[in-house]
């Protein structure tokens, strides 16, 4: 599952622990030369609170309301703070994005060492468990011999920080994200880079848009005599005949539509569906810019709800996506989506095709699933149930209070990267709980008197275990109990209310 950094109304902790292995944190930015961007302040500095309550994911799923009160420091805070919570979710840093090309042709061409060691000291910086490459995309032979460089670069970097973390250090993931097109797929040096890469995330969306020519399936899985010949299937066909094996090829779905303002597939059209058609649905899927609707005619899955009646939801098994149909006086509509059928059959297709699996882009587009309700509208429920149903059945994100640490330092990264930052407050051990959630501070340094909560940097005490270990940074290390967190929000309230 991709998070995007840039959400500002959506959070991570709204993705559902029990149903996902790995998040994305995406992206790492790059300038043109190559140069990293330094994270934002939404990314390492912003305070968050833990909204989503985690235990007992179907069944048995009670209230925690002390999870209201946990402070976060950021978005990767905020991830470190889940991965506490269950152990097995692995993040990786997605480096990248869409049209990020000139990039990674400079890196390769004149700035891969730094890069590689820049990327490594970040990872091991803020905890990162993997690398995922997203170069979109490579336009001849040529880039993707690039591509297959920097990959190998990457690997070797890898592997070296976490020979020099630990024995038993688990090795760090790398990923490529790749294109459904075959006509792109082909530039791509598969047989000198596949032993370097742990799998690829192969994005089966976007296949249509306002860039294309006709209207079309945004997310095919099959081609059927469609003026538009790309397709999930297709891609996959072609990976294999590659050699790359099917284990390694994890299957893209978009939790947002695409919408077109013609009535039927396979027409020309000029622009997205007009938003008078649309009713009361949100059309700010980029919370950066609340004016691209327009350009991108995107819609988020989990608004399509909010439709209004005269438009028609329809699945077509040949292609296995689902598409809407506006039937009003107000003008043409036409959108493109996947939907929990739609899903049901993808995941067909990936248990008899044996692929490595499906991801989504992205977290702020879903439905999840919350207090066994939603199951039905959710499209991670729709294919975890079809390929692990037990994993729904027994599933349980154990909640340890021992275990929160929501602060990371923001790493010294150049001249454009501060000391630490952390939050912290001045009381007792047995209080700071609380008063972190709604006192906080950037320091430099930690005086005496104030006790922290820290997350990060990973050190050699800090691996990727089953078992996150506690912090020690000194003697005034932070414990404190569920009933102690649980008293003390009690009474916070009770001093709220009077």
């Amino acid at each position: 599952m991709y998070f995007p950094s840039w959400s500002i109304t959506s959070i991570p902790s709204e993705i559902n622990l029990g149903m996902i292995t790995n998040i994305y944190f995406s992206f790492l930015e790059l300038e043109n030369n190559g140069n990293i961007k330094p994270f934002d302040k939404l990314a390492t500095q912003s305070p968050i609170i833990f909204k989503t309550p985690l235990v007992d994911l179907f069944n048995n799923f009670s209230s925690s309301p002390f999870l209201e009160s946990l402070m976060s420091v950021g978005q990767i805070g905020q991830l470190s703070q889940m991965r506490s919570i269950n152990p097995d979710i692995k993040i990786s840093l997605s480096i990248g994005g869409a049209e990020v090309t000139k990039p990674f042709v400079n890196i390769a061409n004149f700035g891969l060492s730094k890069f590689v060691k820049d990327v490594s000291y970040i990872v091991e910086y803020y905890g990162f468990e993997g690398v995922d490459i997203d170069w979109e995309f490579p336009k001849d032979e040529k880039e993707g011999k690039m591509l297959s460089k920097i990959i190998q670069a990457l690997r070797g970097e890898l592997d070296s920080l976490a020979a020099r973390q630990s024995e038993n250090e688990l090795p760090y993931l790398l990923t490529v994200c790749l294109p459904v097109t075959v006509s792109t797929l082909e530039f791509y040096d598969f047989h000198g880079m596949d032993k370097f890469v742990d799998w690829y995330n192969l994005m089966g969306y976007d296949i249509s848009g306002p860039w294309s020519q006709f209207s079309s399936f945004q997310s095919q899985l099959y081609s059927v005599n469609d003026a538009n010949n790309i397709s999930v299937d297709n891609a996959v066909a072609y990976l294999i005949s590659q050699d790359v094996p099917s284990t390694k090829i994890i299957m893209g779905v978009p939790t947002y539509a695409r919408t077109f303002n013609t009535d039927c597939f396979n027409n020309k059209f000029k622009s997205c569906a007009s938003t008078a058609l649309l009713g009361n649905v949100s059309i700010n899927w980029d919370e950066e810019d609340f004016n691209n609707y327009k350009h991108d005619c995107i819609i988020k899955y989990r608004d399509l709800s909010r439709l209004p009646v005269e438009w028609t939801i329809k699945l077509d098994k040949k292609v296995a996506s689902a598409f809407a149909v506006y039937s009003g006086s107000k003008g043409y509509g036409l959108m493109s989506f996947d939907t929990p059928e739609s899903v049901e059959i993808k995941a067909k297709y990936i248990i008899s095709q044996n692929l490595g699996g499906m991801f989504w882009w992205d977290s702020t587009g879903e439905i999840w699933p919350t207090y066994n309700f939603n199951k039905d509208k959710s499209l991670v429920w729709s294919f975890v149930n079809q390929v692990s149903p037990h994993l729904l059945a027994f599933g349980s994100s154990v909640i340890n209070p021992k275990k929160y640490y929501g602060n990371i330092p923001k790493g010294k990264y150049g001249k454009d990267w501060t000391t630490f930052t952390t939050i912290c407050s001045s009381s007792t051990v047995e209080n700071k709980a609380i008063i972190a959630a709604l006192d906080t501070k950037s320091v430099k340094t930690t005086p005496p008197d104030v006790s922290c909560i820290y997350i990060m940097p990973r050190t050699t005490s800090m691996k990727r275990s089953k078992s996150p270990p506690r912090q020690n940074r000194s003697s005034r290390s932070f414990k404190i109990d569920l009933f102690t967190i649980v008293v003390l929000f009690s009474q916070l309230v009770l001093n709220l209310l009077i």
